[in-house]
């Protein structure tokens, strides 16, 4: 990454950065899905019914309420400030949903790794100079990724796909993360300093 021209670093990672907050937040809620999950099942007397249906549509429903505690807001609210949680029920549905699709797939720690560092490298950002240096620090991480899925999946011969996938559902997040900046924009929402100089909210 430090062989690129600063200018291009800094294109990416203002770029990248919602995307990778996406799923770095999809990684805490998978980890604290499984704890709760074991809780509840392990909890037989208080949570006898609740341990026979810890995968079911019925339990995913209340898991938001119950993931969305004060240790995961403050991851969140990079991403949706808390002051708007309670009004933007269009962009977090989505997002659970994106939380939920990187459970089913159980992905890795190495493999939220490699999409991230993936994610970042993606030669068509806004301002990239050198498309071709991105690319080519991309595509040996991509063939990781794929060997990866290979060695440790071998029972699921299209996971490498279902990531990349993933990875468009990202693109479709982040699309719509601007379209809820631009809406608190209009209505003259106060962001930081730092997030206005990220998603370039002037």
């Amino acid at each position: 990454f430090q062989t690129l021209d600063h200018e291009d670093q800094i294109a990416l990672l203002k770029g990248s950065t919602v995307e990778v907050m996406f799923l770095r937040s999809a990684q805490l809620y998978n980890q604290r899905f499984t704890q709760i999950s074991h809780q509840f099942t392990q909890d037989a007397d208080h949570y006898s019914t609740l341990s026979g249906c810890c995968h079911n549509q019925c339990f995913e429903e209340h898991i938001p309420a119950v993931m969305m505690e004060q240790s995961h807001l403050d991851e969140v609210s990079i991403i949706v400030p808390n002051y708007t949680l309670g009004t933007a029920e269009e962009f977090t549905a989505p997002m659970f949903d994106f939380y939920r699709s990187m459970g089913e797939l159980n992905v890795t720690d190495t493999e939220y790794a490699l999409l991230s560092a993936t994610t970042i490298l993606f030669s068509d950002r806004p301002y990239i100079k050198n498309k071709v240096h991105v690319e080519n620090l991309q595509e040996p991480l991509l063939e990781i990724l794929y060997k990866y899925s290979k060695i440790y999946h071998p029972e699921s011969p299209q996971r490498f796909a279902r990531l990349l996938g993933r990875l468009t559902q990202l693109r479709t997040l982040n699309h719509n993360h601007s379209e809820v900046l631009m809406s608190w924009k209009m209505k003259d929402q106060k962001l930081t300093p730092l997030l206005c100089e990220i998603w370039d909210v002037q």
